[in-house]
């Protein structure tokens, strides 16, 4: 057997667009994509679980302070987004910028505060559950990111932090 963690959007992506044509081949335990598929369900969940997460705006006219990240409100290929930004997220600084945004009018956009951090001051977990239910998982640490702090490669190194072990595995 072989085990497969899609990881990645794009895998996601591929999962849930052929998911009955793969099914002979895969098997996948947790079918519960739309969570991971939609950022304003990922969201709820975990205001739901009281786990904290930037301020978040659902859509453009309730943006009140800046800078602000906006993104596709879903992960996806089909979203307009990354063809005219050419990156899964934007920084807007001003209502300026938030102005030009509005022009282009793209549906499903959601905002998100910008939080400032230190580079190497980033974490990712990941987890599953075995066959007995119980939560197997791992924490990395973001030590440096390129081409820049908000970069998509990134070098990790596995640590121990209990406290995000916890809320990862709340969700």
């Amino acid at each position: 057997p072989i085990l497969t963690f899609m990881t990645s959007d794009i895998g996601l992506y591929f999962w849930m667009n052929n998911k009955e044509k793969l099914s002979p081949y895969m098997v996948v335990e947790s079918t519960n994509f739309k969570t991971a598929f939609y950022k304003n369900d990922f969201f709820s969940q975990l205001k739901d679980k009281d786990i904290p997460y930037p301020v978040t705006y659902n859509s453009i006219e309730e943006v009140t302070s800046f800078p602000v990240i906006v993104k596709p409100a879903y992960k996806g290929y089909e979203n307009d987004f990354n063809n005219i930004f050419g990156a899964k997220s934007k920084v807007i600084d001003n209502v300026n910028d938030l102005s030009s945004l509005k022009k282009l009018n793209i549906a499903n956009l959601f905002f998100q505060e910008k939080i400032d951090f230190k580079e190497g001051n980033e974490y990712s977990w990941f987890g599953y559950r075995d066959e007995n239910d119980n939560i197997i998982s791992v924490t990395a640490k973001h030590r440096a990111k390129y081409p820049d702090k908000m970069g998509r490669i990134t070098h990790t190194e596995l640590v121990s932090e209990p406290d995000l072990k916890i809320a990862g595995e709340k969700i």
